[in-house]
């Protein structure tokens, strides 16, 4: 097994974009706090838009914080990346570990129950593993061989993510595959 490159960082997931939000950037965080505020202040006092609609407590600073964040980690991941590959990123074949320190909270004997385990928590590895995706490839299409796996480490260790290249693996899975499904009943 090949490795790609390793990311430090807690692995930052793909934010739900359930709207447009490309306005956010057109001012800074501080300009979205005082918009809060202000939007805060008028809807406990009942206050109408221009549409005649109440105001509503807004929370644009913050969601503009955690994509300007999200954006950094994107810009690290591709630039991370792109200088262990030499600029030739590869597409198959892949193994992405995006590896968890245990939470702080746990006592030392629960978190060493927790070393090298399945990570069952949020963030979930749809969302992570769409964070990276994003930031290497600009067309997902050519990703055909990839899989994702999340887990604790021990504290020791550093958190983030290991990108890891190894073609017998996949070719063997593929080909357990292609015998177990001509194994299923017509």
């Amino acid at each position: 097994m090949k490795l790609i490159a390793f990311i430090e960082g807690r692995c930052k997931p793909q934010p739900r974009t359930t709207q447009n939000v490309k306005f956010l950037f057109s001012n800074t965080v501080e300009y979205w706090q005082k918009i809060d505020e202000s939007n805060a202040e008028k809807a406990v006092l009942g206050m109408l838009n221009k549409k005649g609609n109440p105001y509503k407590p807004t929370r644009y600073a913050y969601r503009l914080q955690r994509l300007q964040a999200i954006n950094e980690y994107r810009e690290r991941v591709f630039e991370t990346v792109n200088k262990a590959c030499h600029g030739n990123i590869p597409s198959q074949n892949l193994f992405f570990f995006f590896l968890f320190n245990p939470p702080k909270n746990l006592s030392r004997k629960k978190a060493n129950l927790l070393h090298w385990q399945p990570h069952l928590l949020r963030p979930d590895a749809t969302n992570i593993s769409r964070a990276i995706d994003d930031a290497l490839y600009k067309e997902d299409s050519i990703l055909t061989s990839i899989a994702y796996y999340k887990m604790y480490v021990p504290r020791e260790y550093r958190e983030g993510v290991m990108i890891l290249q190894d073609r017998e693996i996949h070719d063997f899975v593929i080909a357990t595959g292609i015998e177990t499904f001509k194994n299923l009943p017509l």
